[in-house]
């Protein structure tokens, strides 16, 4: 997922943020075993990869 807005902001921990979408997503990463990066370069860009089987 990738936008072009303002990024996110400095200081913030994006992995332990207490808004649903962000723990929803985080959840289900970590269920699957995946790993999330975030990327800010001209906005906010994260990246979500799962190991294959």
């Amino acid at each position: 997922m990738r936008d072009n807005g303002v990024g996110f902001p400095e200081g913030v921990d994006w992995t332990s943020t207490s808004t649903l979408g962000m723990e929803l997503v985080n959840n289900l990463v970590n269920q699957l075993d995946g790993a999330i990066e975030m990327r800010q370069n001209g906005g906010t860009e994260f990246v979500i990869t799962f190991p294959a089987e």
